[in-house]
């Protein structure tokens, strides 16, 4: 009760659902964020393959969960990584702390300086990569130049922490601001470090699915398309009297791969797409119809002989 007579709210008076409302809010945030991530990485794939092939991803039209969608495929082997590797890190961590405490360290000076030297090395490294000072770059160096730097920094603090150990004995810590500046600084660092690295990444996977398309194309399902009205797809595509069995339709198109379909609209790559590189944009309506088949085309296509 409260000095006026009121009884005073608990928490069991909530409205019903309160709890659920408030965990809800606080999930928000990073729900928020991790799917703007993902978003990110996947656009990063969709535009590299869109660009490799000579497009742009603009057209086709994708939405925020395309996007994320087309991000695990992106995603999947560096969270393997990552997770491996915080995994040894963490076990390997452990075992240099027993050794402290139980003084059979004298090991860690060695460690600490090499653990330095590698830090700075690939600092360096990723530095060189940052301003571009390479005469050659590759996937390989697009990928690991970015990582370097998070990796180069988190070596050079973990080389000074175990040194500082070494010196000052087991135990022994940093003012707590120092620590607070120095974690805030290292977590920047990765987290843009892999941030930059994983993007790059994705970008590396797109050239290579644009690769295998170019390689491939001709293996993807073929779409037939019969028509009331002629859609002027000649050259690319062959045209013929309709074979559809349906009175409302006169023409026929063949010769013709179905590369996607988003909301309504299919994008078709014509058989002699390695010749004009044009992409074929048709929107679903009631006078068109479209058939998939897994057959090859069992007549010439345009500029494929």
């Amino acid at each position: 009760m409260t000095e006026e007579g009121v009884p005073k709210a608990t928490a069991d008076d909530a409205p019903i659902g309160f709890d659920v409302l408030r965990t809800a809010v606080a999930l928000l945030p990073p729900v928020a964020l991790i799917t703007g991530v993902l978003f990110y990485f996947g656009w990063v794939r969709v535009a590299s393959v869109a660009r490799a092939l000579g497009q742009s991803d603009s057209v086709y039209g994708y939405t925020t969960t395309d996007y994320v969608l087309r991000s695990v495929g992106s995603l999947f082997f560096p969270l393997l990584v990552l997770t491996a590797s915080a995994l040894l890190v963490l076990i390997a961590h452990q075992q240099v702390q027993r050794a402290l405490r139980e003084g059979n360290a004298g090991w860690a000076p060695a460690v600490a300086r090499g653990l330095i030297v590698l830090g700075v090395a690939l600092l360096c490294y990723g530095v060189l990569y940052a301003l571009r000072l390479f005469e050659v770059q590759n996937a390989f160096m697009d990928v690991t130049g970015p990582l370097a730097l998070g990796m180069g920094a988190l070596l050079i603090a973990y080389g000074g922490w175990l040194r500082s150990q070494v010196k000052r004995g087991p135990g022994a810590v940093l003012p707590t601001w120092q620590r607070a500046f120095a974690a805030g600084m290292l977590m920047s660092i990765a987290a843009l470090s892999l941030f930059w690295g994983v993007g790059n990444y994705a970008q590396v996977r797109g050239v290579q699915d644009a690769r295998l398309i170019e390689a491939s194309y001709r293996t993807l399902p073929a779409v037939v398309v019969h028509s009331a009205k002629d859609l002027g797809l000649e050259p690319d595509a062959a045209v013929h009297p309709s074979t559809s069995g349906d009175a409302r339709y006169e023409y026929t198109y063949t010769c013709l791969r179905l590369l996607d379909h988003v909301d309504g609209t299919w994008y078709l790559l014509p058989e002699n797409w390695a010749f004009n590189r044009r992409l074929i944009m048709l929107d679903e309506d009631p006078d068109t119809r479209f058939e998939l088949t897994g057959a090859p085309e069992a007549l010439p296509c345009p500029g494929t002989e």
